[in-house]
């Protein structure tokens, strides 16, 4: 399948704290804790996100996949389709969502079940 890298869909930028333990983050919401150590705050990421997610859905025919981190991903939600927190996103998690007329709509959240693999 034919893809496209595109740098708006990375991660919450943290900062001196990017690749290091997530024991040192401080609890959610991390608001804008990050923004002091270089990184992005959450009303940074959130619209970032948004606006390339946004950006790419013209060039999107029927169906698309994008694919992002978790914390992108969560705050995209956050903001095209509720403000509430989206917490406990896990690897792999699929949200299938329709466009129109400008507004998201989640159809579906899909969690993967790994717990096959912990029996090995």
């Amino acid at each position: 399948m034919p893809y496209q890298r595109v740098k708006g869909l990375r991660e919450w930028g943290f900062g001196v704290f990017e690749g290091q333990d997530e024991l040192l983050n401080p609890p959610l919401p991390y608001g804008d804790f990050f923004k002091q150590f270089g990184g992005e705050t959450e009303t940074e990421i959130r619209e970032r996100i948004y606006t390339t997610i946004l950006g790419l859905m013209p060039t999107i025919e029927h169906t698309g996949l994008i694919v992002s981190h978790g914390g992108a991903c969560g705050n995209f939600l956050r903001r095209a389709i509720t403000q509430e927190r989206i917490y406990g996103i896990s690897n792999c998690t699929i949200f299938k969502l329709a466009f129109a007329a400008g507004e998201f709509k989640l159809l579906a959240t899909i969690h993967p079940d790994f717990s096959a693999l912990d029996e090995h």
